[in-house]
């Protein structure tokens, strides 16, 4: 009895020990920039979910430098938030227009997991976010990636 409670347990912890994920990580595009990309909740508990934008730039390492989504880049979500339910999946749409190109932006899907105290014993929620990468081109659009990385000094 107490091996069938073993195995139980095991099924279920590998269950919730999946994690999250989004897909695509990394889009590019061109003017007409409409995106779509799925978040997947493979574990025992529903998530919620909300979607924030940032504009962005690499540092000569090729790590980007978050700020304020810039003037002139315009996201429009199919929604902002959503909850996706246990061992499921959710698809969101993004339309993204930029005043200037080339156009570097993450979307931000931020989900609370959980609870903890801190030293004080203070209850703090537990948060992760998953990054949806755009890159926007007036022309060449299968090379905008390349383009921002040339621009920043970053082999390809």
């Amino acid at each position: 009895m107490k091996s069938i409670l073993v195995i139980i347990f095991l099924a279920a912890t590998a269950v919730t020990a999946s994690s999250q994920s989004i897909s695509p990580v990394i889009t590019s595009c061109g003017k007409k920039c409409v995106v779509d990309f799925t978040l997947k909740n493979p574990t025992l508990v529903p998530l919620f979910v909300t979607l924030e934008g940032q504009s962005f730039s690499l540092d000569k390492t090729g790590d980007p430098v978050l700020r304020p989504l810039d003037p002139g880049v315009v996201l429009v979500f199919s929604e902002k938030s959503s909850r996706v339910p246990i061992n499921s999946e959710h698809r969101f749409t993004v339309k993204m227009t930029c005043a200037n190109y080339p156009c570097s932006t993450m979307i931000f899907a931020t989900m609370t997991i959980g609870k903890t105290k801190d030293a004080n014993g203070a209850t703090l929620q537990v948060r992760f976010r998953l990054p949806e990468t755009l890159y926007a081109c007036e022309s060449h659009a299968d090379k905008c990636r390349d383009q921002v990385r040339k621009a920043a000094g970053l082999a390809n």
